[in-house]
């Protein structure tokens, strides 16, 4: 979970996908519409620019590498598939769309 780590989240991730690509494996990234969301969304208030800069921050750092990275697989999760940004999900090889259990 990088939202705790708060303004050194992207450089985080980035840390963690360079990281990652080099030695490979898997990186599960849960509720990923927490730090993938769709770009362009008019934010109602001050909480909610800061959440969306974080988002493009992060969503930034992940496509500024998802194009050199052949040694991991990413795995997102969400219940909002909807609210990922178009780019993710067109990076993504494989969506697997999970009935609910309600």
């Amino acid at each position: 979970d990088v939202f705790p780590l708060g303004n050194q989240g992207p450089s985080e991730l980035r840390r963690l996908l360079s990281w990652a690509n080099k030695r490979g494996g898997a990186i599960i990234i849960d509720e990923a519409e927490c730090l993938l969301g769709k770009r362009g969304n008019a934010p109602k208030d001050d909480d909610q620019q800061q959440q969306q800069d974080y988002s493009r921050d992060c969503l930034n750092v992940l496509l500024s590498l998802t194009g050199t990275m052949g040694n991991i697989m990413l795995i997102l999760t969400t219940t909002n598939p909807g609210e990922l940004d178009d780019a993710v999900l067109d990076r993504m090889d494989e969506i697997i769309h999970l009935p609910s259990l309600s």
